[in-house]
């Protein structure tokens, strides 16, 4: 199996072929989940382990990383192992499903990029299926999953495609899950929303922040402020 190094400034991620590879929706999610008031962290389908080592990072204590897929929790344990905070993330070969069946535990903050594909044309690659497509992890499964497992005051941060954004947050609201904060992101100023990042919690509150990011102001490779503010922690280039 050939395997590539992506390298980012505090550490970095080895990634196999056949395995989703590091991508501009976790380096979001990891970068902009709010890491304060939690004790315990849940990264679902932590694929690499790329979002558990940024929030590891960012200060988060004890961080639980877990993947359906074999190989990608193989390749998730070696770059923790290799990262400074190997003893901060714990990675599993669990179900989200099962996790606190087994576990029995509670966690402060759910943070993942879910599977969002529906009834959709699949690529053949059974591993980037499983990591893309709601078989195995319905947006039903999530919020009851989430509901088991979240303390009282928990939050669940998630990225999504615009579209499937929408069913999910309409999904959150039958298990009393609210958005309390929601990011658009548009690739450049011209093109419409393509990823939308929310964050949820147990208690209605009234007020809602959002706003927008534009990854690309001008041109190719040409990333934005707001972009390059939220991200500089990690990108080298940044």
């Amino acid at each position: 199996m050939k395997n590539s190094i992506f390298r980012f400034k505090k550490f970095s991620v080895e990634q196999s072929e056949d395995a989703m590879k590091v991508g501009t929706d976790g380096v979001l999610i990891g970068a902009w989940a709010d890491t304060d008031k939690s004790e315990a962290f849940l990264d679902v389908g932590t694929g690499t382990g790329l979002i558990a080592m940024m929030l590891a990072q960012r200060g988060a204590e004890k961080i639980y990383a877990i993947d359906i897929n074999e190989s990608s929790v193989d390749i998730a344990k070696k770059n923790v192992r290799n990262s400074p905070w190997a003893d901060r993330i714990t990675v599993g070969n669990i179900r989200f499903q099962e996790f606190n069946i087994k576990e029995d535990v509670k966690v402060d903050h759910i943070v993942s990029n879910p599977p969002f594909f529906v009834n959709s044309l699949k690529s053949g690659n059974s591993n980037k299926d499983m990591a893309r497509h709601t078989d195995t992890l319905s947006f039903k499964d999530f919020f009851q999953s989430a509901s088991n497992i979240l303390s009282d005051n928990g939050r669940i941060s998630v990225i999504l495609p615009y579209v499937e954004a929408g069913i999910f947050i309409n999904t959150g609201s039958e298990y009393n899950f609210y958005v309390t904060r929601i990011t658009d992101i548009k690739p450049t100023p011209n093109k419409s929303v393509k990823r939308v990042l929310i964050e949820f919690c147990r208690h209605q509150d009234s007020k809602i922040v959002k706003n927008c990011i534009v990854v690309e102001s001008n041109g190719r490779h040409s990333y934005s402020d707001e972009y390059k503010e939220l991200t500089r922690d990690f990108y080298l280039a940044f």
